[in-house]
């Protein structure tokens, strides 16, 4: 069984979740990052895993032109997600919102894998906006080992 996560990363927090899967799915599972390259074969995978960092509310738009032009084809495959946020409150209206209904639907698991703040790759502005809103003034990396562990738990439960 082949597994292919599917990312996309704007600070390195999505896709440090992606490799951290990799590593633990092992030698049968391919990365695709969204940002650096177009997802092509995705045909010879039997689970895909979708994941994302939510920014002022939304995915990033390679995500949501990824979701929006493959949507039929997901469909026919074993789908999880993962959205990758700083409001934990937020994280379920974030997937009603900002993931098509029918592949929330397809989905055979959706989880929150936490969330990071890393200064040094921030610009002005939005360091500033973190500091002043978020009261964070250093870096921060705060991952959910719990909800990685339910997703690698399903992921190998359906293959």
């Amino acid at each position: 069984m082949k597994t292919l996560i599917v990312y996309c990363s704007n600070h390195g927090f999505s896709e440090k979740c992606a490799n951290i899967l990799k590593e633990k799915l092992g030698d049968n599972t391919d990365l695709a990052n969204l940002k650096s390259k177009k997802v092509e074969g995705m045909d010879e995978y039997d689970t895909i895993i979708i994941g994302g960092s939510i920014h002022a509310g939304k995915i990033q738009k390679q995500l949501k032109q990824f979701l929006s032009q493959n949507e039929n084809f997901l469909m026919s495959k074993k789908i999880g997600l993962y959205l990758c946020c700083a409001d934990h409150e937020k994280y379920d209206a974030y997937f009603e919102s900002e993931i098509p209904q029918s592949i929330l639907n397809n989905a055979f698991i959706k989880v929150h894998l936490g969330h990071a703040y890393y200064m040094d790759k921030l610009n002005f502005m939005f360091k500033a906006m973190i500091k002043k809103f978020a009261n964070i003034e250093e870096s921060q990396e705060k991952i959910r080992y719990d909800q990685m562990d339910l997703l690698l738990d399903k992921i190998n439960s359906n293959n």
